[in-house]
């Protein structure tokens, strides 16, 4: 088994210390330093091959929900290898493939899980912002990225539909 431990920089942020190399294999679990404590079928961060969910699928199974739940299909090999990648990790035998949205889901899930204990600043939600829209662009409308929303054009709403047959499922208050 190896040891040995590696600082993972996430923005300008730096983790705590991930054991890698666990069982020898690049298939093998690895702890990611959450504090918040592993899920219950989790393998209790004992570092053993045992059964129950590897906390590297945890995250990987958590970006893909996420994106999902809105409405985001994410490349499930983009995701392994953001995360491999975002945590220093051997990449074997994952094919390289990246996406910008895999990329800003996956940060900001280790973001959010290793400052769960950080107030939640206007810098760091503008951060998760912008790791979410790199481009500025939601599909094709420009969007105003890690800002505060205003009403220039209306307020904020949740819409769905055919253009011309919008329902409109939820209107924020103003700005």
């Amino acid at each position: 088994m190896n040891d040995s431990k590696t600082s993972i920089r996430l923005g300008t942020a730096f983790l705590a210390p991930v054991s890698l190399g666990r069982c020898g294999t690049p298939e093998a679990p690895w702890e990611l330093p959450v504090s918040a404590g592993p899920p219950a079928d989790a393998d209790e961060g004992t570092g053993t091959c045992g059964q129950g969910a590897r906390p590297r699928e945890v995250l990987i199974e958590e970006a893909l929900k996420t994106s999902e739940i809105e409405g985001e299909k994410l490349d499930v090999q983009a995701v392994r290898s953001s995360v491999a990648r975002r945590l220093g990790l051997p990449t074997a035998g994952l094919p390289f493939s990246s996406n910008r949205q895999a990329d800003g889901v996956v940060e900001i899930l280790l973001d959010a899980t290793q400052g769960h204990d950080e107030e939640p600043t206007t810098a760091r939600l503008f951060g998760w912002h912008a790791a979410l829209f790199p481009t500025g662009y939601s599909g094709l409308h420009k969007i105003n990225v890690a800002s505060w929303r205003d009403d220039r054009e209306g307020p904020m709403r949740v819409i769905s539909g055919p253009v011309g047959r919008e329902t409109i499922h939820y209107q924020a208050p103003p700005a």
